[in-house]
């Protein structure tokens, strides 16, 4: 079973509005994106360049694949303070977790993974400016061929089952008038809202996640 391990790293200072849908099939996910793009966005080279280079992908990727592909580059909003160019530079790892025998973690990174692995999805955003970032939210995809198991950190995340609404987890829903807890099954994204990334500093976020 293939597990996603790509580094990419964002960088950029553009207030950003192009949000995911969820899974629409391509051509209604390519112009929905066209529609959320902010003339902020298109003001600026760097960005307008990428999302150039998406384009001709969403007429032959799968929408989960371009859903992660916009959520690991766009995930995040940068706080307007965030001015410099080389505001924020983000990496993402993937690991496969061990637990020992007295509970204990370690984390070896992998590419490929088995059915009922436990996989560590870490993404490590480093503020690269000389002044602290402040009201960052970053999102994150569960990947496809995943199965989110209620472990995110820091736990204060919120977890969405359409791309689009975010809830502190766990999720629930109104079943013949009974409050029930949504099944990890359906979680599609994480969010977290990051208050304050000191200057020249790095803050981690991570799911767990067993593959099926």
């Amino acid at each position: 079973m293939f597990v996603v391990n790509s580094r990419p790293k964002l960088v950029t200072n553009a207030p950003l509005s192009l949000l995911l849908i969820g899974l629409l099939p391509a051509n209604q996910l390519l112009l929905k994106s066209r529609l959320l793009l902010t003339e902020d966005l298109l003001k600026h080279p760097l960005l307008f360049k990428k999302w150039q280079l998406l384009k001709h992908l969403f007429t032959t990727a799968t929408p989960a694949f371009i859903a992660c592909v916009i959520s690991i580059l766009c995930g995040f909003v940068p706080s307007p303070s965030a001015h410099a160019h080389d505001a924020l530079k983000m990496t993402l790892t993937s690991s496969k977790v061990i637990i020992s025998q007295d509970g204990s973690r370690s984390y070896i990174p992998v590419r490929t993974a088995k059915v009922g692995t436990l996989i560590q999805y870490k993404a490590t955003y480093n503020n690269t400016l000389d002044t602290p970032i402040q009201n960052t939210t970053i999102t994150l995809p569960i990947p496809t061929n995943t199965e989110f198991n209620g472990e995110a950190y820091p736990p204060s995340a919120q977890a969405s089952i359409d791309y689009y609404n975010y809830q502190d987890i766990p999720l629930r829903r109104v079943i013949e008038g009974k409050i029930v807890d949504i099944p990890f099954s359906e979680y599609k994204s994480l969010r977290w809202n990051i208050k304050y990334i000191p200057a020249r500093k790095s803050i981690n976020v991570a799911f767990n996640t067993i593959v099926n």
